[in-house]
């Protein structure tokens, strides 16, 4: 994208040209602020996955909005349904 061919710099700016489009060029393409992060979907849905680490069963807990965002994760050792869903709940507010 930066092109080999010396430009003269803009007035004002100690940069040549090319450096300066492929600046603007990759911000606008790459867009690195928190606005323009997805937001969570009104509905969401709680996915259960039970894994083994070192021969023993945790349980993952997944909160996923409808567009598979994940919102939050939790893992226990034990099942516990409603403590899960008390703290999903909790740090969605």
């Amino acid at each position: 994208m930066i092109s080999k061919i010396s430009q003269p710099c803009l007035k004002g700016f100690r940069f040549p040209r090319s450096l300066i489009s492929y600046a603007v060029w990759r911000n606008h393409r790459f867009a690195l602020s928190l606005r323009d992060c997805p937001v969570p979907a009104d509905k969401w849905h709680l996915d259960e996955i039970v894994i083994s680490i070192r021969g023993r069963k945790h349980w993952l807990w997944r909160a996923v909005d409808a567009t598979g965002y994940v919102l939050d994760i939790l893992m226990q050792s034990r099942i516990n349904a409603q403590a899960t869903m008390y703290l999903l709940m909790k740090s969605m507010k």
